[in-house]
């Protein structure tokens, strides 16, 4: 951070970047081998403590930087007040020049002291920890290999009849990914139960739902748990039997709610939103969906094309599947197709979750070229959900 600092520190100084080159590689190289240009190349009449500041911050090690934002501002509320009061020596500076520099001072003397509380913040995502929130991780399935993307549609299905039918907020799954990639460095596949208590305190989650999934003669079942994640109690858990997944995914929230509700002092919904209602009544369709979310994710564009096709072929009224395939198509630079299929997932929107309507309303704002329309409706969502980057990523 101090380092960025005293990137925008020196720009503002001189009007020109510290690190320079031809194409991207050379700034790159500039950045990591080489000492930024001298502030006095720009201004000669710039205070010597001016160019000791900018180089501690862009120092190549970090041992030689600050060692935190409270150091750099007593460096910088030094140099101020001897500006302002006209010392000689290292401080001497041309008082016509000298006093352009000091409101671009006091801003940043604002700004360390932002930083340096920053540090003591324990939730860095803009959401309060005090709010009541749950942590969603992946079931573990204990039925077999045969649908390895079962684990995930469950999760996704439990997700989004958890922010439908909201008793509180719901973490976003790529946050609680990203986390689980910082602390454990691992980059892919579902939270581990030693992992999940972490990763969901991390989160500022105050409960996390787990569980597992798998069948007994022929009858699918899950076993789901509510865990307190300041102590890690188990508040309340239960086992429950569906037929298909959406069902058993609705058999879940429907002893998850009420309870989760009781813990955050809240009113349990009076009729929860089915799973069904808000994907596909389609077993095989949401399948191929969850497929080609996965293939879409790693960039298999014909495989994600194949299996969004084969979802809608199944459900015709699918909406995610058609946005999907707008997606697809808009990589493909196919505007025409994209445009079609965006305007068959609207037809459908009735069958989406409430952000997931918002964010069809959004993505067909910026397919038609109506960006100013798109970026509020992004802005509204990232209000809403300010932990979840694929909206960022949008916006």
């Amino acid at each position: 951070d101090l380092f960025s600092l005293g990137v925008v520190f020196y720009e503002l100084i001189t009007g020109a970047h510290p690190f320079r080159g031809d194409h991207d590689a050379a700034v790159i190289y500039s950045v990591v081998n080489e000492p930024a240009e001298s502030l006095a190349t720009h201004d000669p009449s710039l205070p010597d403590a001016l160019q000791i500041i900018v180089d501690r911050c862009l120092a190549k090690d970090p041992e030689n930087r600050y060692a935190g934002a409270n150091e750099m501002k007593a460096a910088i509320t030094d140099l101020k007040s001897d500006t302002q009061g006209g010392t000689a020596g290292a401080f001497a500076v041309n008082r016509g020049r000298g006093r352009r520099w000091l409101p671009m001072m006091a801003v940043l003397v604002l700004v360390l002291s932002s930083i340096a509380l920053w540090k003591f913040i324990p939730n860095r995502t803009g959401v309060e920890t005090t709010e009541p929130a749950i942590a969603v991780v992946e079931f573990n399935d204990l039925s077999g290999g045969d649908s390895p993307n079962r684990a995930i549609g469950m999760s996704g299905l439990i997700h989004v009849g958890m922010v439908e039918n909201s008793v509180c907020r719901v973490v976003s799954p790529s946050y609680l990914q990203d986390i689980r990639r910082r602390l454990f460095e691992v980059e892919r596949g579902p939270i581990e139960d030693s992992q999940a208590l972490e990763v969901a305190r991390e989160s500022g989650a105050s409960v996390l739902l787990s569980g597992q999934m798998g069948e007994l003669d022929g009858k699918r079942y899950a076993i789901w748990q509510l865990t307190d994640t300041r102590n890690g109690e188990t508040l309340a858990a239960s086992r429950v039997e569906g037929g298909q997944l959406a069902a058993l995914a609705d058999a879940v929230l429907g002893g998850v709610l009420p309870e989760l509700a009781r813990q955050c002092g809240v009113e349990p919904p009076e009729e929860a939103r089915s799973v069904t209602a808000l994907t596909t009544a389609d077993a095989k369709a949401y399948e191929y969906f969850i497929a080609g979310e996965v293939a879409l994710g790693n960039r298999q564009l014909d495989e994600a094309n194949q299996l969004y096709q084969s979802a809608v072929g199944r459900d015709s009224t699918f909406a995610l599947a058609y946005f999907g395939l707008a997606r697809v198509h808009q990589r493909w630079l196919l505007h025409g197709d994209a445009r079609e299929y965006t305007e068959m997932a609207c037809t459908w929107r009735s069958h989406l979750s409430i952000p997931d309507r918002m964010r069809l309303a959004a993505w067909g704002e910026q397919i038609f070229y109506r960006p100013v329309a798109a970026i509020e409706i992004y802005r509204e969502l990232h209000t809403r959900w300010p932990d979840d980057k694929e909206i960022l990523r949008e916006l």
